[in-house]
């Protein structure tokens, strides 16, 4: 195997602009590229934020104006979510809701669902909630029932 071993001072300094030049045109690429990405991903957070809102105009005037809700969505409700898609989902109704606070758990008098296929006929989050109206496009909104006194 023949190895290259440069033979002057001059051929090193080309070496080394050479292998300069290759990293910083990596760099910039991969820099355009993460550009790129952040600028798609803000313009779809923005219509994703805008949709959602639109999707919960209903659910503010129904939700009591202030306490917290909980919240039941397609991923499963715990305190560390299973991917960045449901935690943005799950923002985006907080960031609706506001000045409610959305606690992703169905412990609350009132529950809000979040589904994105919109077609969740017979859901409840347990048999102590009764279903206070269906929103449509996957926004459910449920209560604790009242039991009367005896």
């Amino acid at each position: 195997m023949r190895i290259f071993k440069p033979s002057s001072d001059w051929d090193r300094r080309i070496g080394v602009l050479d292998t300069s030049l290759v990293l910083l045109a990596a760099c910039i690429a991969g820099f355009h590229g993460v550009l790129e990405a952040r600028d798609h991903l803000r313009s779809n957070d923005v219509v994703n934020v805008i949709e959602t809102e639109r999707r919960f105009r209903d659910a503010r005037r129904i939700l009591p104006p202030r306490g917290e809700v909980g919240y039941l969505g397609d991923a499963p409700v715990t305190d560390e979510f299973e991917d960045w898609y449901s935690l943005r989902r799950f923002v985006q109704v907080q960031y609706a809701l506001v000045p409610l606070t959305v606690v992703p758990d169905v412990k609350r008098d009132w529950i809000v669902t979040n589904y994105e296929d919109g077609n969740r006929e017979g859901v409840s989050p347990g048999p102590e909630y009764e279903l206070v109206r269906d929103l449509g496009e996957g926004v459910l909104i449920f209560r604790r029932a009242v039991s009367p006194c005896p």
